[in-house]
């Protein structure tokens, strides 16, 4: 279980990607300069998860963007927090659980309660930057609880760092 999923948590996520995706937005291997990553928590009730950070990656204003990617990805937000999966293997394999209005573009990940949406790019990037996010939320977070861990135990040692007695 994580210790955090938080604002925090998520923004330093986004920024650790920040370079990779932007310069893979340079490089031209993403089809957009343009790509809006979502956040969030499973929810029991519509929307179907609860948003915890949202971020758009690349230098163009979303007034000029060529489809609204920030609800796109909220919509498959949603799909992934009301069915548990992927919005991948909603699209794909299992069409009857979508619902009227649910986007028809897929690219999020879940693991237990936790999601991340992304759009703006090819649906498999999409997928790929959102479980690239989450994982690294994970990781992170482990980091952060392991850290917390080793500093209580130090603090109920009776060993310094060199491993000398207490007196």
């Amino acid at each position: 279980m994580l210790h955090q999923f938080d604002e925090a948590l998520c923004s330093g996520v986004a920024g650790a990607l920040r370079p990779m995706i932007e310069g893979q937005m340079e490089s031209g291997l993403l089809n957009r300069s343009v790509f809006h990553m979502i956040f969030g928590v499973r929810h029991p009730e519509s929307p179907w998860f609860k948003e915890i950070y949202s971020t758009r990656f690349g230098t163009q204003d979303p007034s000029q963007w060529e489809w609204p990617y920030d609800e796109i990805a909220t919509s498959k937000a949603s799909i992934t927090g009301r069915t548990g999966l992927p919005s991948r293997i909603v699209q794909l394999e299992k069409p009857h659980l979508l619902l009227p209005g649910d986007t028809l573009y897929w690219g999020s990940w879940i693991e237990g309660d936790y999601l991340v949406a992304a759009s703006g790019v090819q649906s498999y990037f999409d997928e790929y930057f959102s479980k690239m996010a989450l994982y690294l939320a994970l990781a992170m977070n482990e980091n952060t609880r392991a850290k917390l861990e080793e500093a209580a135990e130090a603090q109920n040692s009776c060993f310094f760092p060199r491993r000398q007695l207490c007196v």
